[in-house]
């Protein structure tokens, strides 16, 4: 399965629209937000990626009830505090990651094939025991001039980082 996974896009709409094309282009078959969409009018941004498309809430996401009723609208899913989803064959858990201890916790649980999680902007590629422990950085670019996102091909094992 090919997985589009991005975090902390923080209203940033050219970065948002530039990150839906890209996975449109990838033919991603579900796009994972890690959270920080912010607001109603960011996530209407996802409505045309044209698959599955599952959020869960950051720390500076706005008016909760108004995002998920955005989301859940056009037919995406939020999922809060954690998602557990089974992909294919594949068990993920996705988070914002606010708590480390979590993140380490999960990872390490021998629970799950993949973790996701945004919330520090940076890039994370890093295996913990069974788990490939996977930050896509930050879609918006603010903090490290960077507007990153990934694309997880599960079947290969294979992540590919994408630079808008």
């Amino acid at each position: 399965m090919i997985v589009g996974i991005v975090s902390d896009t923080h209203d940033n709409l050219p970065k948002i629209r530039a990150a839906v094309s890209a996975l449109k282009e990838k033919n991603v078959e579900v796009v994972l937000h890690a959270g920080d969409v912010n607001s109603a009018f960011a996530a209407r941004e996802f409505a045309s990626l044209g698959c599955r498309f599952v959020a869960t809430f950051g720390n500076n996401d706005g008016d909760r009830l108004l995002l998920y009723k955005t989301i859940t609208g056009f037919g995406g899913e939020v999922i809060y505090p954690r998602a557990h989803l089974r992909l294919g064959d594949k068990q993920l858990a996705l988070f914002h990651g606010e708590d480390t201890s979590l993140v380490e916790s999960a990872a390490s649980s021998q629970l799950y094939d993949y973790v996701v999680v945004g919330h520090t902007h940076e890039v994370v590629q890093r295996r913990v025991g069974r788990a490939l422990l996977l930050n896509p950085g930050e879609c918006c670019g603010y903090l490290t001039g960077r507007a990153t996102l990934m694309v997880l091909d599960t079947s290969a094992n294979e992540v590919l980082l994408l630079e808008l």
